[in-house]
């Protein structure tokens, strides 16, 4: 039982177990990814012994996750800025190197690459649908009185 509560999954395991067994079932088996049910799962398969055993082994290691979705979503956003910030300063000390003239090369020789340049437009489409999202839901906000009903 400690190896099980080592995990999230071993955790969603031993729920499941104790909701059984609270009902009077068999123990079931969780399919990963799924949560426990205080009811009988349809296709669970009962779960043996030697399926928990092996289950507790297939927890070694790992770890338990406390973070919201909104705290992962938070998390990416934060990595996802501070590459945007590496990446502005990639491009500016490109910029700045300058031939013996004093004048920048990139000005001169220019700068052509494909796969850099798709990279970007992917990147600001994705930035684009995501500010398009956000417009949308502050309108669906606003068309919702304070009851939650449309208006």
């Amino acid at each position: 039982m400690r190896q099980l509560a080592k995990s999230d999954v071993g955790l969603r395991q031993l729920c499941q177990v104790v909701l059984d067994g609270r009902a009077r079932r068999d123990p079931q088996e969780l399919a990963d990814g799924t949560l426990p049910q205080d009811t009988l799962i349809p296709a669970a398969e009962i779960l043996t012994a030697g399926r928990l055993r092996e289950l507790a082994d297939l927890s070694e290691g790992e770890g338990i996750t406390h973070e919201t979705p909104e705290d992962r979503f938070a998390a990416a956003l934060k990595d996802f800025q501070e590459r945007l910030d590496d990446l502005l300063a990639a491009a500016q000390a490109v910029g700045h190197v300058t031939g013996e003239d004093d004048v920048a090369l990139v000005d001169t020789l220019g700068y052509n690459n494909s796969n850099v340049r798709d990279t970007l437009v992917e990147i600001t489409d994705l930035v684009s649908e995501w500010r398009g999202a956000r417009r949308r839901a502050d309108r669906m906000r606003a068309d919702l009185d304070e009851s939650g009903d449309a208006r």
